[in-house]
């Protein structure tokens, strides 16, 4: 969806109003944006922007909370180059005002390297928020923006907390060991558990991690190790993406990234590309969709990983996959999907004939209750369509390229002719060394029912390296709690 921008200049004082953002699954919106400031003031630059953020839906229990990753995007010198980022300071945020006027009130997280802010309840509630609030931009890390007006726009994503908490991985049925290479803790075929971001070993000792890759390596992963400390295990805290990207972010994604990068990460070339769901479009020079809540296939790996750097997020690991569907707790049944479970015959949460991801009527998001996570197709913290949905694409440890990765986060800003990302860490698809793993199943056809299942634990393509654009491959980003 495109941005309507209205630029202001008076004195030395530049102010930015910002149209309507886009809205999400859960209509997460950011309205009435405003800017001012001086950035070129050398004694005392600063750029100070007020927002409305809200949503639908919120909520803050004993276990954990949603909340909007909030970042900024100030144009290049020229169009045709990607935005600058719009990094944050740690500190000077201030709530303003309160819409609902239900006593609950904002509270911000910014990480160490200012790439956003991240805005949620910060109290026990269920229910709508919407907050007027104050950000201030750190201007001494923003290089590269024009010598004249500047025009800047707000991108939000609903996120969902994970807390730090051990976990418990793979399955603990043998079938399941054998044929889809679930995890598991050798010397007790027990589900094994991860307790901490140290180095785990992999290999046939007692208490290591292990899985059978039924000689298909390049599927099911190598079986080697160690997994390295660096490498992203779940039990620290993290956030993660409430929905899988959808068709609206991706379009906000590509208006964003200037001409030249646009080239490679537009996604709509193929010729079924609009039979089989897709609606993004070109229209007038802006990237348009007809369906801005329909999560966004036909991406390859490398689009996916653009995007998280341009977001200033990072792909999640296998191990945050199961440790966001499950929670800290041991599955009470084997072969369970992320609602606890293994039936999916209440699910409610569907593709409809048009493609969209929608729920059976009367039901809407408000009803979600720990006693319904089947019939929403939610987690056991609350996020949505981890199953039944697209292939969740994560990094994978059965490969050396994905054990490399170190969960660094996207710095803003992509690099080479192909607008690719820019973390060395990250596995890519171009350089065929693997390191990606899809779990969860996948969505091929309407009303399709069967195989694959996308167990939680079973990981039957847990270390396939292809990342190609398909019907069935979805994307979600995660950002460390630090």
């Amino acid at each position: 969806m495109c941005f309507t921008t209205k630029v202001f200049k008076v004195l030395m004082t530049v102010m930015f109003v910002l149209s309507l953002h886009h809205a999400l699954a859960s209509d997460l919106q950011i309205t009435n944006t405003m800017f001012d400031g001086n950035p070129r003031d050398e004694r005392n630059p600063t750029l100070t922007t007020w927002i409305t953020v809200s949503w639908k839906n919120a909520w803050r229990n004993e276990k954990n909370y949603d909340a909007a990753w909030i970042f900024f995007k100030l144009n290049a010198k020229q169009e045709a180059w990607s935005k600058v980022h719009g990094f944050v300071k740690k500190t000077g945020h201030t709530f303003i005002h309160n819409y609902q006027n239900n006593g609950i009130n904002p509270s911000f997280f910014v990480p160490e390297d200012g790439m956003g802010i991240m805005i949620f309840p910060d109290r026990k509630h269920r229910g709508d928020v919407s907050w007027r609030i104050k950000v201030e931009l750190d201007m001494s890390k923003i290089t590269g923006i024009s010598d004249d007006l500047m025009y800047v726009s707000t991108q939000g994503i609903e996120m969902v907390y994970i807390q730090q908490a051990s976990f418990y991985a793979g399955e603990a049925d043998t079938s399941a060991q054998r044929h889809a290479a679930a995890f598991y803790e050798y010397g007790s075929n027990d589900y094994y558990k991860v307790n901490a971001e140290s180095a785990i070993t992999v290999g046939t000792l007692k208490g290591n991690l292990y899985y059978e890759n039924s000689n298909e390596p390049n599927y099911k992963g190598d079986m080697k190790g160690p997994v390295p400390a660096a490498f992203p295990k779940g039990y620290d805290a993290f956030y993660i993406m409430k929905y899988e990207l959808t068709e609206g972010i991706y379009c906000s994604f590509l208006n964003a990234i200037g001409n030249y990068y646009s080239h490679p990460r537009a996604n709509f070339g193929g010729k079924n590309y609009n039979k089989e769901r897709g609606s993004i479009y070109l229209e007038d020079g802006k990237y348009k969709t007809k369906s801005i809540n329909r999560p966004a296939s036909f991406l390859s790996w490398d689009d996916d990983c653009a995007f998280a750097d341009w977001s200033g997020l990072r792909p999640m690991t296998e191990l945050e996959y199961e440790k966001a569907c499950r929670g800290p707790m041991k599955p009470a049944v084997a072969n369970s999907f992320p609602w606890g479970n293994a039936s999916n015959e209440k699910l409610s949460r569907y593709f409809n004939d048009a493609g969209d991801l929608v729920l059976e009527q009367p039901y809407s998001e408000g009803d979600l209750s720990d006693s319904n996570l089947e019939i929403f197709g939610a987690s056991y913290y609350w996020v949505m369509d981890l199953n039944k949905s697209l292939w969740e694409r994560c990094v994978s440890l059965g490969n050396e390229k994905g054990r490399l990765y170190q969960g660094t986060h996207g710095d803003g800003k992509l690099m080479g002719y192909k607008g690719t990302a820019t973390n060395e860490d990250w596995p890519n698809w171009y350089d065929g060394k693997g390191g990606i793993s899809y779990r969860g199943g996948g969505y091929y056809l309407w009303n399709m029912v069967g195989s694959p299942r996308g167990e939680t634990g079973h990981r039957p393509y847990g270390a396939w390296g292809d990342g190609p654009q398909d019907i069935a491959y979805g994307f979600r980003a995660v950002r460390s709690a630090r």
